[in-house]
C-alpha cells in the first residue's frame, strides 16, 4: 500500500465514487429531497439525522456533529487508517494505485512496517497453527482442546496454534523466511535478551488464540499456558498494529451476524468467543480482558448499539461490568447485562444449559442498567440496617437523574421502595432532594463559569447564533473561496470561536483563495474539526438569506461586543479595588480599542 497518494489520484477516486453507493452498504439510507438520511452509526438516536448529500459528495450528522467524504466515513465506521480507505475505494473503483513513492517518506516508512509486521503475524499464525496438529509435544494441547468440546473444525476456523516450549522455534522459522529480528520484536513475538546477546519466543508452552482485525489481517496474539503456570494468559503487547484499547476479539467473525441480530454480546475470553460461537452465538465478542475502554464502545456501537455484558460472576467480573456499562451508558448505548449463576463463565453455562437458555440468560432474563446496579449495590451495602439502606439509595440517585424517561424512572424508584422495604414516598423525597442539591451546584458554578465575552453562562440550549453566524461566513468562503481575504481584512481569525471553521479559513488562505479548490483534495489538508465544519456547512440545506456583506458586519459586531464586555469586566474589578497600575493599563488598553475601532471607518465592510 503506498505511503504517499497523488492528489490527482484522490481526486479521481472520489469521481469514481458514489458516496451514497458507498455508505448504503452499512447504513439504510432514505431519499428525502435532494439528500439522503438515516439513522447515524456513529451515536444512539430513533429520528434519522444522518444526512448524505451525493451533490457534494459529504456527509454530516445533525446529531452528534460528525461528518466528512467518503474517505473520513470509511476511516470512522471500519476504523482505517487513511491509505487503507483510498486503497478500499480504488480497488471498488477499478483504478489502480501507484507503486510507494517517496515524497512523504514518514508516512511510507511507517506503511511499509505496518504490513512487514501483518505478514509476520500471518506467517507466525500459520505456523502455530501446523505445530498444533503436526508436533507429538502439542498432544496435552489437543487434549485440553478436546476437553473443551473444541473439535479441529471448530479449531481451524478460529486459527488455534499451538507455541512450542522451545526458546526461539519461531525466531527461527521467521528469519528463515527472511525477516529481521529487529521488525520480529516490534510484532511483539520475540523479547530481547537482558544480555543483549540475542532474542527469544515471547510465547512458550502455550495454546496460541490469534487475533484479527475487521479485514481478517492477524495483528496479534493470545496465549494460554497449557498446565501449569503463571500467567494464565500472555497476550501480545501494544505494536504499531495492534492497540488493545481499540480492538475486539471475534469481531471479525461476528460482524455480520451482530448486524442481522441487531445485538452484540460482550464477554471476557478467548474461550467464551468460541464457545459461544461453536453453540450458535455467532454475535458475541470478546473485551480482551476486563478493562473495557470507550474506544471499545464506539468501535462496537458502529455495527449495534443494543450491547449485553456478559462477564463472569465473580467479583472481578462484576466490578469490570459496572465499569463497562458506566462506559457504554455514556456512549448513547441500550445495555443488558446478563446475570450469570456464580463460580460460572460464558463457557461454563453454554456447555451445561446450551444455545437457548444462554440466549434466553442474554436477552428476556437480563437486567436493565438499573436493575443491575441495584443488584450490585444490594450486596456492596447492608441492606438490613439504616445506613445501609440509605447508602443503597445515594448511590442510585445519579443513575436515576441520568434517565431520560419520567415513566422510567418513577418505576425504578418504586422498585428499589420495594427491594429497600421502604415507602415510595421516601426514595421520592431522597431523589427531589438529590435534583435540588444538585441545581444549587449547578447555578454556582454556572456563576463562576461566565462567558467574560458576552456575560452569559457558558452551555447553552439550542444551537447558539454566534456558531450559527460563524458557520454562514465559512458557506460563503466556500461558495468564493476570495471572501476570505475580505473575513481576514475587517475581523481577526483569533475572534473566532469555532476551530473548525477557523482551520478552514486559514487552509483558504494560505493556499491562495484565488484558486478553483477540489473538494476531496481541502479536505486532507483538514483536521476532522476543519472536516466536520466543511460538512456541516456544505451538506445543511438551510435557506440562507444574509448576504456575505451582512453578515460580516454582524460579525464585526459580535467581535466588538466582546472586546467591550471584557473592558466592562475589568472596569468592574478596577472599582471593587483600585490600582493606580493597573488603572494606566486599563486606560492604555481602552484608547488602543477606540482606536482600533473607529466606526465611521471600519462599518462601511462593502468597501472591502
Amino acid at each position: 500500500m503506498p505511503g504517499y497518494i497523488p492528489e490527482h489520484i484522490i481526486s479521481d477516486i472520489s469521481d469514481s465514487i458514489d458516496i451514497v453507493s458507498v455508505i448504503g452498504d452499512y447504513v439504510p439510507l432514505k431519499r428525502v429531497g435532494r439528500n439522503y438520511v438515516g439513522l447515524c452509526p456513529f451515536h444512539s438516536e430513533k429520528t434519522p439525522s444522518f444526512t448524505v448529500s451525493p451533490d457534494k459528495q459529504m456527509w454530516y450528522c445533525f446529531g452528534c456533529g460528525e461528518g466528512g467524504n467518503v474517505y473520513t466515513f470509511l476511516m470512522k465506521h471500519l476504523n482505517l487508517t487513511f491509505p487503507e480507505a483510498v486503497s478500499q475505494l480504488a480497488e471498488a473503483a477499478g483504478i489502480t494505485l501507484p507503486e510507494e513513492e517517496t515524497r512523504d517518506p514518514q508516512e511510507a516508512a511507517r506503511q511499509s512496517l505496518r504490513q512487514r509486521l501483518f505478514e509476520i503475524n500471518r506467517l507466525a499464525a500459520r505456523w502455530y497453527y501446523a505445530n498444533l496438529r503436526n508436533l507429538p509435544e502439542a498432544e496435552p494441547a489437543r487434549e485440553y482442546l478436546r476437553q473443551r468440546g473444541l473439535s479441529e473444525k471448530i479449531q481451524s476456523y478460529f486459527g488455534l496454534g499451538y507455541a512450542p516450549d522451545g526458546w526461539d522455534g519461531l525466531l527461527k522459522h521467521l528469519t528463515r523466511q527472511g525477516y529481521k529480528e529487529e521488525d520480529i520484536a516490534q510484532a511483539g513475538l520475540i523479547l530481547k535478551r537482558k544480555d543483549n546477546s540475542g532474542y527469544y519466543d515471547r510465547f512458550r508452552g502455550r495454546i496460541m488464540f490469534p487475533i484479527l482485525d475487521h479485514q481478517g489481517r492477524v495483528m496479534a496474539f493470545g496465549g494460554r499456558v497449557v498446565g501449569d503456570g503463571e500467567p494464565k494468559y500472555l497476550n501480545s503487547p501494544e505494536t504499531p498494529v495492534f492497540h488493545k484499547g481499540r480492538s475486539v476479539y471475534g469481531l471479525n467473525w461476528a460482524a455480520g451476524s451482530i448486524r442481522r441480530k441487531n445485538r452484540v454480546i460482550v464477554v471476557e475470553g478467548y474461550m467464551d468467543v468460541i464457545s459461544a460461537h461453536r453453540f450458535g452465538v455467532t454475535n458475541a465478542v470478546a473485551s480482551l480482558g476486563t478493562a473495557f475502554t470507550s474506544d471499545q464502545g464506539r468501535l462496537l456501537m458502529r455495527y449495534s448499539e443494543n450491547i449485553s455484558i456478559a462477564y463472569d460472576a465473580d467479583t472481578a467480573g462484576a466490578k469490570a461490568t459496572l465499569r463497562g456499562l458506566n462506559i457504554l451508558q455514556s456512549l448513547g448505548a441500550r445495555v443488558r447485562v446478563a446475570q450469570l449463576p456464580q463460580g460460572m463463565d460464558p463457557d461454563d453455562y453454554l456447555r451445561r444449559h446450551g444455545q437457548a437458555a444462554f440466549e434466553q440468560l442474554v436477552g428476556k432474563q437480563s437486567l436493565s442498567l438499573m436493575e443491575y446496579k441495584l443488584e450490585h449495590a444490594l450486596t456492596e451495602y447492608d441492606s438490613g440496617t439504616i445506613e445501609g439502606k440509605a447508602a443503597i439509595v445515594r448511590s442510585l440517585l445519579p443513575d436515576l437523574a441520568g434517565l431520560k424517561s419520567a415513566v422510567e424512572r418513577e418505576e425504578y424508584m418504586r422498585l428499589i421502595a420495594s427491594r429497600l422495604d421502604l415507602s415510595e414516598e421516601a426514595v421520592f423525597a431522597e431523589f427531589n432532594a438529590y435534583l435540588r442539591n444538585s441545581e444549587k451546584s449547578r447555578v454556582k458554578k454556572d456563576k463562576i463559569g461566565k462567558n467574560r465575552y458576552n456575560n452569559s453562562v457558558v452551555v447553552q440550549k439550542g444551537p447558539p447564533v454566534r456558531a450559527s453566524l460563524e458557520r454562514e461566513l465559512l458557506h460563503q468562503v466556500l461558495l468564493e473561496p476570495q471572501r476570505a481575504k475580505a473575513i481576514q481584512r475587517v475581523i481577526s481569525l483569533d475572534g473566532f470561536q469555532d476551530e473548525g471553521v477557523v482551520e478552514v479559513l486559514r487552509v483558504i488562505l494560505k493556499e491562495g483563495p484565488e484558486r478553483e479548490f477540489d473538494w476531496s483534495q481541502l479536505m486532507q489538508k483538514l483536521s476532522e474539526a476543519g472536516q466536520k465544519a466543511v460538512a456541516h456547512v456544505m451538506v445543511a440545506d438551510e435557506n440562507r438569506l444574509d448576504d456575505f456583506e451582512h453578515l460580516l458586519e454582524k460579525m464585526y459586531l459580535f467581535q466588538l461586543d466582546n472586546q467591550l464586555s471584557a473592558l466592562e469586566e475589568d472596569l468592574d474589578r478596577l472599582e471593587q479595588n483600585p490600582n493606580y497600575e493597573e488603572i494606566q493599563k486599563f486606560l492604555l488598553k481602552s484608547f488602543v480599542f477606540w482606536q482600533e475601532n473607529d466606526f465611521l471607518q471600519r462599518i462601511s465592510i462593502k468597501r472591502y
